[in-house]
């Protein structure tokens, strides 16, 4: 699961500092390469953490690296498919990783669902063409709003990171997005 590219992506989420407690989840933690950094650089303002894996063996390692970084009291995982799992976060998620690739997009749904009705900050990763990042990005989520019943909901694109090469012309990107969805 170690990919070397995505190191600038950890280091950015290790230098991330939240401005207020948060209730944060990640739908894809795999060993946890986006919780870690985050959870351990803003151990004091989490109001709940939630690493979701579906891979029961990520899910094991996981575990081990929550607890070798000193994060295990702060996050909790959860093994099991993230559209099927953690209700309890329906409308509650102030800010989601979406760290999947290739077919993120099919995510977002679920996403929607967990995501706090008045402001959520969405770390969506995807991928798309140099000149087409911003606009893949935007035209994912607005497809899914009206279509999972948030016809006048609103997005901010906050920074569009590029991660790494991905393949000829075809890059890795994550863009946060701020959504309102009232």
């Amino acid at each position: 699961m170690f990919a070397p590219g995505n190191g600038t992506e950890r280091m950015r989420f290790s230098k991330m500092r939240l401005t207020k407690p948060e209730v944060i989840v990640d739908m894809f933690a795999g060993l946890g390469y986006f919780t870690i950094p985050l959870s351990y650089a803003n151990k004091d303002k989490i109001l709940r953490y939630v690493a979701m894996e579906k891979n029961p063996n990520s899910w094991f390692y996981l575990k081990q690296n929550l607890v070798l970084n000193g994060v295990e009291d702060k996050v909790e995982a959860v093994n099991g498919d993230n559209r099927l799992i953690c209700d309890d976060l329906k409308s509650k998620c102030d800010r989601i990783l979406m760290g999947y690739l290739p077919n993120t997009k099919d995510f977002i749904p679920r996403a929607l669902e967990l995501a706090n009705r008045d402001h959520c900050l969405v770390h969506y990763h995807y991928l798309a063409k140099k000149e087409e990042a911003r606009e893949i990005a935007t035209a994912d989520f607005q497809d899914c709003f009206a279509s999972c019943g948030f016809p006048n909901a609103a997005m901010e694109i906050v920074e569009v990171s590029k991660v790494k090469n991905y393949a000829p012309k075809l890059l890795h990107f994550c863009t946060d997005i701020i959504i309102k969805l009232q």
